[in-house]
This record gives structure tokens, C-alpha cells and sequence, in this order.
């Protein structure tokens, strides 16, 4: 599953993207720089987690996360698996790697991105369960382009 955005602006107001993958309920935090952080680039490994909590990184600028082939993302209910954010302001890109990642959520998020510069989303597979019936309505698949002045 590849999302890329690139390049979207008029004039002095820029385009800002948001990709919300596979959702059932609101973002619930997840656990901020899980995996570490050196200089704008995370690597998650298979033998780092479990990420039960998920993995959230919010920072000024680029980043780039890279999960590492056969990660399986598995979080508990209600959490979101990945929330990756490029500060809005910064205008910042933000490159999610993980073609090789799988990303399983319950009652909660897959992914949530947001950046104001490119936005490129690269998973190997994102599900969503739904574990509490009748509070949710099921899932669902949103990309958002908003306008940031």
C-alpha cells in the first residue's frame, strides 16, 4: 500500500496532508519516541518491541520512520498503532517505511500522519478490528488535504 502526496501549494499558502488509515474510534495517544530518535530518522526493530502501546512520534521538521521488515504491529484495544506527525508550522515531510511492516489495531487507529510538506506512506498491510460491538460503526479508509496558512 503506497499514499504519496508531493508539492501542493498556491501561492504563500500551503497544502497540508493528513492520512488517517483504517480508523474506528478517536486517536488515542500512543507511547512517544518508542523506538529512539536521532536526527529526524526513527528505525522500530522486530526485536524492539512488543509496541503494545503503540509507537507515536511528534516532532518540528522531517522525519522519516522506518519499521523494520517482518514488524508486526499488534497494539491493545483502543490504542493507535502509529501516529507519526510533522508539526504542523514546521513544514516539514514525513515518509513512513515500512513495506515490509504489518500494522494490526483494535477499536483504534491503524495510522494516523500528519505533515505539512510531502506526505509518503509506504505498509505492507494496515487492519483494524473492531472488538467492542455496537460502539463502533466499523472502519474506514480517509484522506484529508486541509489548507495551513
Amino acid at each position: 500500500m503506497k499514499l504519496h502526496r508531493t508539492g501542493l501549494q498556491l501561492g504563500s499558502v500551503s497544502v497540508g496532508a493528513m492520512a488517517i488509515m483504517l480508523c474506528a474510534t478517536p486517536v488515542v495517544a500512543a507511547t512517544q519516541d518508542a523506538c529512539g530518535l536521532v536526527d529526524g530518522e526513527v528505525t522500530c526493530t522486530v526485536d524492539g518491541g512488543p509496541y503494545d502501546d503503540g509507537i507515536r512520534y511528534d516532532e518540528a521538521g522531517n522525519l522519516v520512520v522506518h519499521l523494520e521488515p517482518g514488524l508486526s504491529l499488534d497494539t491493545v484495544a483502543g490504542k493507535t498503532a502509529l501516529m507519526a506527525i510533522s508539526t504542523i508550522g514546521s513544514g516539514g515531510s514525513l515518509w513512513i517505511d515500512g513495506s515490509g511492516a504489518s500494522i494490526n489495531s483494535k477499536d483504534g487507529f491503524g495510522v494516523f500522519a500528519e505533515a505539512q510538506g510531502d506526505l509518503v506512506i509506504d505498509l505492507a498491510s494496515v487492519t483494524t478490528q473492531v472488538e467492542a460491538p455496537g460502539m463502533y460503526t466499523g472502519a474506514s479508509w480517509r484522506l484529508q488535504l486541509g489548507v495551513t496558512k
